[in-house]
C-alpha cells in the first residue's frame, strides 16, 4: 500500500486514505472486574484490635484514669514540666491497647519508638583510609525524643502528637543513670505528652518498672503512674464474644469456625487475665483443622454432692510464670 501511494504521488494521481472502520463496542468487549473480597489477615491481634474505649476489655476506671491524664496535659500544654506518664501492668492487660484507642479518639498523632539495628557510617580520614563508627542508641534515643515532639508529619492534619516508648534500649538498663539525663533534657526541650509502657515480672532484676522509675525519679520529674490490673473473666468473655461473633460472616467463616461455648470458656481459664494469650489460643482453636483435647474437671463444692465441672483445654494454655527458687523446687522435690 506504502509504494502505491508513492506512486500516485509521483503521478498526480489522487488517492483516497481508507476509512477506519469503526465497530460498537459490545458487552462481549467488556471484561467484568469481579467485586474485591475482604483481605484475610492471619494477624487477629491486629484484625480485632479495638478501635473505640468501648471495645476495649479493661476496667472502666483505668480507661478513666488515662483520658483523664490526656485531658490535663493537654490543658497544660504551656507548662513545664512535660507531663509523663508510667503504665505498668502485667503481659496482656490492654495497656498499649488503650493508649492506641484514646489517642485515635482524641485525635492524637501517635508516635511510637523502635529499638532501631546497629547501624555504622562510613569515613575517611587524611590518608583515604575508611573508618567505621557505631552510631550510639544513645544520641538515636535523644534525638527520637526531641524530633518526634516538634515536627509534626506531613499526612496528618491534627497537630497534636503523643509518643510512646515501649521497647527500651539495652543501654538504658546498663545504665539508668543515662536514662536521667534523657528526661532533664526532655524536660527542656519537649513539646508533646510521653508514656512509657512496662510490662512487670516478678524477677526484680528484669523489672524495668523496679530498675528505671524509682520513686525519687518519679517524684523529680513528677511522673504520673497507672497500673493495670489482668484482664477479669466477664472482661475477657465479653472481648472474646465480640470476635466469636465475627466468625460467622466472610471471609472468616470460610477458613474458621465458631467454637462451642465449652471450648471458649476453657481458653479463657488457661489465659490467667492475658487477653493477647487469649486472642492468640482463640485462633487456634477456631481453625476448621484444629485437632482439641478437652480435660473435664470436677471441682467439688463445699456442700456435700455440689460442685460444678470446668474445662480446659491440654492443647492451649499460658506458660505458668514462677520464680528461680521455685523452679529450681520443683525440680529437686517433684510431686
Amino acid at each position: 500500500r506504502i509504494t502505491s501511494a508513492l506512486r500516485n504521488l509521483q503521478t498526480g494521481r489522487e488517492f483516497k486514505v481508507p476509512k477506519k472502520v469503526s465497530r460498537k463496542r459490545s458487552s462481549r468487549d467488556v471484561t467484568e472486574v469481579p467485586p474485591q473480597k475482604k483481605s484475610l489477615s492471619d494477624d487477629w491481634l491486629q484484625t480485632f484490635a479495638p478501635k473505640k474505649a468501648e471495645d476495649l476489655a479493661v476496667h472502666a476506671n483505668k480507661i478513666q484514669e488515662v483520658a483523664k491524664w490526656l485531658e490535663i496535659s493537654e490543658e497544660n500544654f504551656s507548662k513545664k514540666p512535660n507531663p509523663i506518664l508510667l503504665l505498668t501492668g502485667p503481659a496482656g492487660c490492654g495497656k498499649t491497647a488503650t493508649v492506641v484507642a484514646l489517642a485515635a479518639e482524641k485525635d492524637y498523632n501517635l508516635v511510637e519508638w523502635v529499638t532501631p539495628i546497629d547501624t555504622f557510617r562510613q569515613y575517611r580520614d587524611a590518608d583515604e583510609e575508611g573508618i567505621e563508627v557505631e552510631e550510639s542508641k544513645s544520641e538515636k534515643f535523644r534525638e527520637f525524643l526531641f524530633q518526634a515532639s516538634r515536627f509534626k508529619s506531613l499526612f496528618r492534619k491534627s497537630n497534636k502528637r503523643l509518643l510512646v516508648v515501649e521497647d527500651f534500649p539495652n543501654f538504658l538498663l546498663r545504665d539508668p543513670q543515662a536514662f536521667s539525663s534523657i528526661l532533664d533534657t526532655w524536660q527542656i526541650s519537649g513539646r508533646c505528652p510521653l508514656i512509657f509502657i512496662v510490662t512487670e515480672t516478678k524477677s526484680k532484676q528484669l523489672n524495668i518498672s523496679f530498675n528505671l522509675f524509682p520513686d525519687s525519679l518519679r517524684s523529680e520529674y513528677k511522673i504520673s503512674h497507672i497500673s493495670f490490673n489482668p484482664i477479669s473473666l466477664t472482661l475477657m468473655k465479653k472481648a472474646l464474644q465480640r470476635i466469636t461473633s465475627a466468625l460467622k460472616e466472610e471471609p472468616y467463616s470460610q477458613v474458621y469456625k465458631q467454637p462451642v461455648q465449652e471450648v471458649v470458656d476453657s481458653v479463657i481459664s488457661s489465659a490467667m487475665g492475658d487477653i493477647r494469650n487469649a486472642i492468640l489460643n482463640l485462633q487456634f482453636v477456631s481453625q476448621k483443622d484444629a485437632i482439641l483435647t478437652i480435660d473435664i474437671e470436677r471441682v467439688e463444692g463445699q456442700k456435700k454432692g455440689k460442685g460444678k465441672t470446668s474445662a480446659k483445654l491440654k492443647t492451649v494454655g499460658r506458660d505458668e510464670t514462677i520464680t528461680l527458687m521455685h523452679a529450681l523446687g520443683r525440680v529437686f522435690n517433684p510431686k
